[in-house]
């Protein structure tokens, strides 16, 4: 609806009021008497509810035009405009306060429509009307009761009838139209039958009942027959089916008793009782068809809350068991790897040390069965035993201090060092190494590099560690050569070879805690070298890799923070 100034909103509702109580008196010919249907009312309501209170001024001004094409009492014209305007903004405010919802989708709504701008505020005009009557127009006492009761069930079955088509055909546009083509075929045959059935019962003058001499319409109780169709309307067409068919029924009933026809005129004798028993018929109609299209639309709601909720929740439980079972599937392939790892982890520590222990016992062994007391050792053979007696140490150590711990880094000791000059002190400490594999090192780091402060200690570890791994595996004759750049705040140091190269999948494995047989299935062992190389340049904040080319050479990289860079504070007293 459009945006309306208020003046042009009192201009509308006045036309509107004084057009429909006209066409209402006309079509009954009641003069300044009550009306069985005062449809007015509805319309007041829903200006008072849609505009706001002012548009009480616009009921009192379309029942003042109205009263003075009617009568020429004034005083009974302004108590009837008066009547009128106290009841629809007495209306509003009940509907208003009881937090009254547009859409008449709960029962609580019909309750406050029908009970509190209904039956209680219509008592105010009805009150007002009849009292100026009584002592302005004649009335006789005889008469006020009769007269109160069919102003006052007037305006309550205009407010049943008409206010909640009203509200629904603003709120929103007619459903039936979105609705599916076997629903609007249900609806134009309910609304068809309901239209046959009380004209039949309301309106027809031409069939005559063999029953009776009296026409169709005339025969008494037929005004129950248009109820199914009530009831269907609104059970299957919420809330819209409710209100189009009381329109229905009301508008035909109306015609009806304008043309002296219709069972309530059979049922009493003079037509004010008559009008009582028509008003009373549609306010019950009315008034269950809204409770029923109301109770239906609330269910409905229900059920579309509880579906949401349920759709939610399962969402929810779905998402969530699909989380569980990926984390269980995760824990269990891990439980199964580390159970794969134990075994063959144990079977490659005791492959480790007994391979040392046997050779050192059959050493001793050999030489305990000599004749002499005094037993000599040649240093190559020593050398050999404290190597391998060494790396058995390690091995042990490793395993009781728990580094195999991806998440407890190592920590280390610091000191200002030069690279280049701890490289130059290695390499000759190598020499003899280097000679025995026919291999060849050369120091490419430049003496103008700044220094670094780290452990040197294990630095060393690092360095001898790449190197030994050189040499043991590639043919004698390999060349090696070291080198150191800045980059940044890191001192990038690179150690190259051309030996024999190592695959990608090798690579991605080299400085990971491994079993050997893991990976390689001609091999038994445990993995520790690369892997405590990796935790000891982690340590000191770096990175470490390797880049190869199979029957190419290898160049493994890592980088350590310059002197100036580093920060105490995260240094921690635990030896490598």
């Amino acid at each position: 609806m459009p945006v309306l100034n208020y003046p042009l909103k009192i201009f509308v509702v006045t036309i509107v009021y004084f057009a429909t109580g006209w066409w209402g008196n006309q079509l009954l010919h009641l003069g300044i008497g009550p009306s069985p249907i005062w449809f007015p009312a509805g319309i007041g309501l829903s200006a008072v509810l849609l505009w706001g209170e002012r548009q009480v001024l616009g009921i009192f001004l379309g029942d003042f035009f109205l009263g003075l094409t009617l009568s020429d009492n004034w005083g009974i014209i302004i108590a009837s405009a008066l009547g009128s305007g106290l009841s629809g903004g007495l209306g509003g405010r009940l509907l208003r306060q009881g937090h009254f919802s547009r859409r008449l989708n709960r029962i609580r709504d019909v309750l406050i429509l029908v009970f509190g701008a209904g039956f209680l505020a219509a008592t105010v005009n009805a009150s007002i009307d009849s009292l100026a009557h009584f002592y302005m127009g004649g009335l006789q006492w005889q008469q006020f009761r009769q007269h109160w009761g069919i102003l006052w069930l007037g305006d309550v079955a205009g407010i049943c009838v008409l206010t909640p088509l009203l509200l629904r055909s603003i709120h929103n546009s007619l459903p039936l139209w979105k609705s599916t083509k076997s629903h609007l075929l249900e609806a134009i045959i309910c609304n068809g039958l309901l239209l046959g059935i009380g004209w039949l019962v309301f309106g027809c003058e031409g069939i005559k009942p063999n029953l009776s001499g009296d026409n169709l319409s005339n025969v008494q109780y037929l005004e129950y027959l248009p109820f199914p169709f009530l009831v269907w309307a609104a059970l299957r067409f919420p809330v819209w089916g409710a209100v189009i068919a009381n329109l229905f029924i009301s508008l035909l009933a109306l015609v009806g008793m304008s043309k002296g026809v219709g069972p309530f005129m059979v049922q009493s004798p003079n037509l004010g009782d008559g009008l009582l028993l028509l008003q009373i018929f549609l306010i019950i109609i009315t008034t269950t068809s809204l409770f029923l299209s109301a109770a239906v639309a609330e269910k409905e709601e229900i059920d579309k809350r509880l579906r949401s909720t349920l759709e939610r929740l399962n969402s929810n439980l779905e998402r969530e068991v699909a989380e569980r079972t990926l984390e269980l599937t995760e824990k269990m392939t891990e439980l199964q790897n580390l159970h794969e790892m134990k075994t063959v982890f144990l079977q490659a520590v005791s492959h480790d040390m007994r391979t040392a222990i046997m050779g050192l016992l059959m050493i001793l062994r050999n030489n305990s069965g000599r004749c002499q007391e005094g037993v000599t050792l040649a240093k190559p053979l020593l050398d050999k035993i404290i190597q391998s007696t060494e790396r058995q140490l390690t091995l042990i150590n490793a395993i009781s201090e728990n580094h195999f711990s991806e998440h407890r880094p190592l920590s280390i000791y610091r000191q200002k060092v030069y690279l280049q000059d701890m490289v130059k002190n290695w390499l000759d400490e190598w020499a003899d190494n280097l000679i025995k594999n026919q291999a060849n090192a050369n120091n490419l780091i430049a003496d103008d590099l700044p220094p670094i402060e780290v452990d040197s200690r294990a630095i060393k570890c690092v360095f001898e560690q790449l190197l030994n791994n050189a040499l043991k595996h590639n043919q004698p004759g390999l060349s090696l050569s070291v080198d150191a750049q800045v980059k940044g705040d890191m001192l990038y140091c690179t150690f190259t070879d051309n030996g024999q190269g190592m695959s990608d999948v090798q690579c991605q494995h080299l400085f990971k805690l491994y079993v050997k047989s893991l990976h390689n299935q001609h091999l038994t062992g445990v993995g520790l070298g690369c892997y405590r190389c990796r935790q000891i340049i982690e340590a000191h904040g770096g990175n470490i890799g390797v880049s190869s080319i199979p029957d190419v050479g290898s160049q493994f990289w890592f980088t350590l923070p310059l002197a100036k860079f580093i920060s105490y504070a995260k240094d921690l007293p635990v030896s490598i």
